[in-house]
């Protein structure tokens, strides 16, 4: 028989594999994967939201350490960089596309506030690519460089945010159509001016 901080534990494991894999399932399919009842969601969290933000946050900071992990790589060029930073976002958007799609689709304001705490409001992640930009563009100005930091994620995240809102991969800034060698080139180029 699981304990209390097993069962916590379970639940809050089952929603991120649930968070994953999809943006919306239901209390019963949590506590499925967590091999517990229902009665145990309300019983450790509250409710469902209050799980779904503890789970969430587990993942922001796992999607956190692998940014600053990939971050730490040496590139030979700041093409190759941005280039690598793209795939990374592909890679990222299939792997946590349920969660991905669980943020843009559904207005939870406890949830929007620690996105913003997690990669922007002195995180190591804001160091380690404000670092990465003065590596490639020489600057060093603190107020430039968070100017550059903030268009550069806006570049690089307006494909996934179309992607989540829009999973047919018809819209051409979708991160499906980045895959194309022609238009990833493209990008790169586009967003290589940024760094000039």
């Amino acid at each position: 028989m699981k304990n209390k901080t097993d069962t916590k534990r379970s639940l809050i494991d089952a929603t991120k594999t649930l968070l994953r894999e999809n943006e919306v399932f239901t209390v019963k399919e949590i506590s499925q994967r967590a091999f517990t009842n229902v009665a145990a969601i309300n019983y450790h969290f509250g409710d469902k939201n209050s799980l779904i933000i503890a789970a969430m946050d587990e993942l922001l900071e796992e999607f956190k350490q692998e940014i600053i992990t990939r971050f730490s790589r040496e590139f030979e060029t700041a093409e190759s960089a941005l280039e690598d930073a793209l795939q990374f976002l592909l890679e990222t958007y299939y792997k946590y596309k349920g969660a991905i799609k669980y943020i843009l689709l559904f207005d939870n304001p406890d949830l929007q506030p620690r996105l913003v705490e997690s990669f922007f409001l002195g995180s190591e992640f804001t160091a380690a690519f404000a670092q990465r930009i003065s590596d490639i563009t020489g600057e060093t100005d603190a107020d430039r460089l968070f100017y550059r930091l903030s268009v550069t994620v806006s570049a690089l995240l307006l494909p996934l945010l179309i992607e989540g809102k829009d999973s047919s991969g018809q819209d051409k800034l979708s991160l499906t159509a980045l895959q194309e060698p022609e238009n990833k080139n493209a990008f790169i180029s586009v967003v290589m001016k940024l760094f000039q």
